[in-house]
């Protein structure tokens, strides 16, 4: 098989230097174009930063001719280009595993926008978080929706200068050691078709698709990423392999000036969400101490696969044949309504076997009342998408 060309622009690998920036891209110039500009304008330290633009095979040429371009001062300069197209899922990979080339990367894909501060909260974080065993990665992108559940308003509590821990792959501007990506690899290599656990949304996610693969590794292992309460990237979400058109869900404000971190080692007990960007346990038991020690799945949001879960006890918007206790909901993020102990019958605290089964109807009604919750539109607006929605409902018993 041909190899991949190499252009190289008097390259250099020191080990000892700060990370290598990789880009990955395709048929996208435009894309390429706004990425590279805003990677030329971020700040870095004196040292030899390496940036390597891999190119899939079999792409627009204008993506070509953009990267053989490009003109990086900052240090040395490569770009692969594969011979044939290997896809998205083993494109990413494939960038990944540069890390054991350089020691550590910061990877990003090519309709992403960095801030200028990129770069230093990169290399401070992964200095951090080297030998921190619970840490698979580390984060350039904060979350403003769930994008498991049905893309909801997500609210870390961080703060601008704090982190959060998240067990979720993050896919829009993120960094490994080769150590961290080396564990990854190895538990996919042993574990190619691992089962999604409660995460039960990755069964709609296509083959192209790495990050499920990252997800389930995390949650197999109780790894998360290291993710920033102000972000340093942002996703543009132009058409490609899983847009088949511009969205811009997932725009995020970036920072616009530096601000030492305020990190956080992982322990038990600090800010942490799950797959599904609930609250973890151990965390909302500081919160909520009459949660007590009983082991429970929280699935506020009713989104979990709970036949995959093996807790004894739930807590869930679901509808319950009896609850130990129940909250309302009114307050945002959702779980300070257990915080304040806000009265109603929303949210439960019950046995998984009282959780009673719900069809597609169910499911869409409660759909109907979390975008209430989450979106309070004006009420002409609201009942027409009631209606609509509760149309579809009637077709599916």
């Amino acid at each position: 098989m041909r190899q991949p060309r190499r252009i190289r622009d008097n390259f250099y690998i020191d080990p000892m230097s700060h990370p290598a920036i990789v880009v990955a891209a395709w048929n996208r110039p435009h894309s390429l174009a706004r990425l590279l500009k805003s990677l030329r304008d971020a700040h870095y330290p004196e040292v030899k930063v390496p940036l390597v633009i891999a190119l899939d095979g079999e792409g627009d040429p204008e993506v070509v001719r953009l990267a053989e371009g490009f003109s990086w001062e900052y240090g040395p300069k490569e770009v692969i280009i594969q011979p044939q197209r290997r896809g998205l899922k083993s494109h990413i990979l494939a960038c990944g595993d540069l890390s054991e080339r350089f020691g550590r990367i910061v990877l990003l894909e090519d309709d992403l926008l960095v801030s200028p501060w990129f770069y230093q909260f990169a290399t401070l974080a992964l200095a951090e978080y080297r030998a921190v065993e619970p840490i698979a990665g580390i984060s350039l992108y904060c979350h403003a929706v769930m994008e498991s559940n049905a893309f909801y308003p997500f609210w870390p509590m961080c703060g601008d200068q704090g982190v959060y821990f998240l067990q979720y792959a993050v896919s829009w501007g993120q960094a490994w050691t080769a150590e961290q990506w080396q564990e990854f690899r190895g538990w996919y290599a042993a574990h190619p078709e691992a089962g999604n656990g409660t995460a039960g949304f990755l069964e709609h996610w296509g083959e192209n698709s790495w990050k499920k693969h990252f997800v389930r590794y995390l949650m197999a292992t109780g790894r998360y990423f290291v993710c920033p309460g102000t972000a340093y990237a942002t996703n543009f979400g132009d058409a490609g392999v899983h847009f088949p058109e511009a969205n811009a869900v997932f725009q995020v404000p970036l920072a616009q000036a530096w601000r030492a971190p305020a990190w956080r080692t992982y322990v038990a007990g600090e800010e942490a969400y799950d797959a599904s960007f609930e609250p973890e346990l151990a965390w909302l038991r500081t919160l909520v101490p009459e949660l007590g020690e009983r082991e429970i799945e929280v699935d506020l949001h009713g989104q979990k696969d709970l036949g995959q879960s093996a807790k004894p006890w739930v807590l869930t918007s679901r509808p319950v044949r009896a609850a130990l206790r129940s909250w309302g909901r009114r307050m945002k993020p959702i779980w300070q309504n257990l915080r304040y102990a806000v009265e109603g019958n929303d949210l439960h605290l019950a046995r998984r076997e009282d959780v009673l089964p719900w069809s597609e109807k169910d499911r869409l009604e409660m759909y109907i009342r979390w975008h209430r919750f989450y979106y309070p539109v004006p009420r002409l607006r609201s009942q027409v998408l009631y209606e609509f929605l509760k149309g579809i409902g009637a077709t599916k018993k």
